[in-house]
Order: C-alpha cells, then sequence, then structure tokens
C-alpha cells in the first residue's frame, strides 16, 4: 500500500493534535497515535458523576475463575436503586 491512510472520523482536522495531523509524523508513522484515544483526546480529565460502587463489594473477585455474574448483576441492580432513590 502507498500513500497515507486515511480514516474516517467525527472531529474536525482543527481539533486533532498536531501529532496526528503533521505531515512529518504521517511519513514516520501511518498508522494513528491512539494514545489520544479517549476523553477529550486524553487532555482533559473525565469527569466523575455520582457515586462510584465497586463490584468487589458485592463479592466478584477478579481473575479467580469464578462466574462473577450475580455479584455484576446484583451491583447494578443496587446502582439502580441508588439512581431512583436519589431525588
Amino acid at each position: 500500500m502507498s500513500g497515507p491512510l486515511v480514516f474516517a472520523h467525527h472531529a474536525e482536522a482543527g481539533q486533532l493534535p498536531t501529532i496526528l495531523t503533521a505531515p512529518e509524523t504521517q511519513a514516520q508513522r501511518p498508522m494513528p497515535d491512539f494514545s489520544y484515544a479517549g476523553y477529550e483526546y486524553g487532555r482533559g480529565q473525565i469527569p466523575v458523576r455520582g457515586a462510584v460502587i465497586n463490584v468487589a463489594d458485592f463479592g466478584a473477585i477478579a481473575d479467580d475463575g469464578i462466574d462473577d455474574s450475580a455479584a455484576i448483576r446484583t451491583c447494578q441492580s443496587s446502582a439502580w436503586q441508588r439512581s431512583i432513590h436519589s431525588d
């Protein structure tokens, strides 16, 4: 394949970080730099909205080989109950 790769996206070219739009960067690394992926191209903090609920508090244990579906469902139900009763 020759020439630069072109990707369709919703962002305006002026909004992209220079590292993604600079011709010399594209010549050296034609693939996009995904370190800028995410909230506000990695320049802003992700806003915290509401309470943080830890699924481990409901019995889920990461990488233990046991299905944590019940703990996840209980956690989701608790989060939903908190949201409808928080008004």
